[in-house]
């Protein structure tokens, strides 16, 4: 496992995002038609595209690129001495001496390689002393997302909303590289603490350094029901008026349909925002579905689902697929025609298309058995499914104490100042 590796920053709206992907190396070299691609020779290979980089910084595994014309993604290499250092680079242009790199982050001169999603190589797979470095083979195995919106003269914290995603056996090893990773960015942020919020049913021993924090960005407890089933099995497992209800929707001949069009948005967002209004609880703005569909939808998985009875539209869901689990994010229904159980039909069809892409749990995130809690209602509607309940260990926050006492001394001394 090489570690975490820089993916790219976004700031959107007051967020600053950073986007890190954890790696495994399953190769050391390039290899061509049976031969390691590295080569010393005075000539340049187009079949193994070899670059010298004699002027790689061999502490950090960054390609300095000062002559870069960031406007045009063009590294000239005119002057390459083909007898010192190299790179793999399969996409170099030889005839000309130009290697495109377009993806090239131009803020840190780090360079894409084939073979990679990043070429940021840590210390020890640089072979300094021929200034050699291998193109290793990387497979994405895990990912984390940190949030940052800073509130000037506040306490701020670094957010791993959902995250990280990690496999199981490198949760330990992941977990402490890449607190280490999100120490550095509170350094440079002022950052005070980091929060994530993975979706883990119980707390590991190496979250020690952990502690519960005061409140949740995402439900800690949800309803799953299980796709590996057959669907007569399914049906069996909901409760008899859940299948009731559903039976009676196709009978009074609700019609479905699930698309990925972005004519749907405005359909679903008039339905979510009439059930947002009905209910009293928070909806989030029409912009925040256009980007978020919009970006679901062209990375294909993502669908909004609509349930129509005589023309009139009565029920919308946006539901997101990821790996195994088909998860019904957002939805809502129309006050009108209760009696033809709309939402009945269109969760049963969405668990049905789940079904058929191999998904493993339909996950109707946002869940409570409390009946005081604000998710009562729906989740009264959600348990005529059947399925098991699931709580996860919630948000937990780890201090960086030494940024914690900037902080305070910091806030301590405005408000000495403003009391002068």
């Amino acid at each position: 496992m090489q570690g975490w590796a820089w993916a790219d920053f976004k700031e959107l709206e007051g967020y600053k995002t950073f986007r890190y992907g954890l790696f495994e190396l399953t190769s050391c070299t390039i290899i061509k038609n049976g031969q390691d691609a590295r080569s010393t020779t005075q000539q340049v290979f187009c079949g193994t595209g070899i670059l010298p980089v004699a002027d790689m910084d061999c502490g950090t595994g960054i390609l300095p690129v000062a002559d870069m014309d960031c406007g045009t993604g063009i590294l000239p290499v005119a002057d390459m001495d083909c007898g010192t250092g190299i790179l793999p680079v399969a996409d170099m242009d030889c005839g000309t001496g130009i290697l495109p790199v377009a993806d090239m982050d131009c803020g840190t001169g780090i360079l894409p390689v084939a073979g990679g999603l990043f070429a940021h190589p840590a210390t020890n797979d640089i072979d300094c002393g021929i200034g050699i470095l291998p193109v290793q083979a990387q497979k994405l195995i895990g990912g984390c997302i940190f949030y940052y919106y800073p509130h000037p003269g506040k306490a701020n914290l670094l957010l791993a909303t959902g995250g990280p995603i990690l496999p199981l056996e490198y949760r330990a090893a992941g977990m402490q590289m890449l607190l280490e990773t999100a120490r550095k960015l509170a350094k440079e942020l002022g950052a005070i603490a980091l929060r994530i919020e993975p979706l883990w049913s119980e707390k590991p021993g190496y979250l020690e350094g952990f502690a519960r924090a005061p409140a949740d960005s995402l439900p800690s407890e949800t309803l799953l029901v299980d796709l590996r089933a057959s669907e007569t099995e399914i049906l069996a497992a909901m409760k008899p008026k859940g299948r009731y209800n559903l039976r009676l929707s196709q009978r009074r001949g609700v019609e479905i349909e699930f698309t990925a069009d972005s004519q749907a948005i405005p359909l679903f967002y008039d339905i979510f925002r009439e059930t947002v209004r009905r209910q009293q609880f928070f909806g989030e703005p029409y912009g925040f579905f256009i980007n978020l569909c919009q970006t679901l939808f062209a990375a294909q998985i993502a669908e909004i689902g609509l349930a129509r009875w005589r023309g009139k539209l009565l029920a919308a869901i946006l539901v997101v697929y990821w790996g195994d689990r088909a998860i019904y994010l957002y939805g809502g229904r129309s006050a009108e025609h209760p009696e033809v159980m709309a939402a009945y039909g269109l969760h049963w069809r969405a668990m049905q298309r789940a079904k058929a892409k191999n998904c493993q749990v339909y996950d109707f995130y946002g869940f409570t058995r409390n009946p005081s809690h604000g998710y009562a209602n729906f989740s009264r509607f959600k348990s005529q499914f059947g399925g098991f309940s699931l709580t996860t260990i919630g948000a937990q926050d780890c201090f960086f104490y030494d940024r914690l006492a900037d902080t305070l001394i910091s806030l301590l001394s405005n408000l000495e100042g403003e009391n002068r």
